[in-house]
């Protein structure tokens, strides 16, 4: 148990710090590809002349793939944490506000759990 406790305590930020970058990496380089699972989600959130715009997915994509890049380097980590946190409350806001909760609050929709899913990646970051 104290060896696990050292090692989470030695590398456990590191880890983190990777994990962030991992998945914003993935999710980035999937919208790129154009295999993007929330695209309805981010379609209704954002205004039409935004999500209308030619390259706005890959434009979308290319971001996460910077900033989940800048989580694997020591001197980029603390501009990509900046970058994913503006990211993550424009993206969560705008969802929130437009399909967060079923009529049955406090239940979540889909859309509500993406939302909750930001705010973990926020307190990561």
């Amino acid at each position: 148990m104290l060896a696990l406790q050292r090692f989470s305590a030695k590398y456990g930020i590191l880890l983190l710090t990777y994990s962030l970058g991992g998945v914003f990496l993935w999710f980035g380089l999937l919208k790129m590809m154009g295999m993007i699972p929330v695209s309805t989600i981010i379609t209704l959130a954002m205004p039409p002349f935004i999500t209308e715009l030619p390259g706005f997915f890959m434009l979308l994509g290319l971001s996460e793939v910077l900033i989940g890049l800048g989580f694997f380097f020591k001197k980029t980590a603390p501009y990509a944490a900046i970058l994913m946190i503006l990211h993550l409350l424009v993206a969560s806001i705008s969802v929130l506000i437009t399909q967060g909760f079923s009529p049955m609050i406090p239940f979540l929709t889909l859309p509500g759990e993406f939302v909750i899913k930001n705010v973990v990646f926020l307190t990561g970051g």
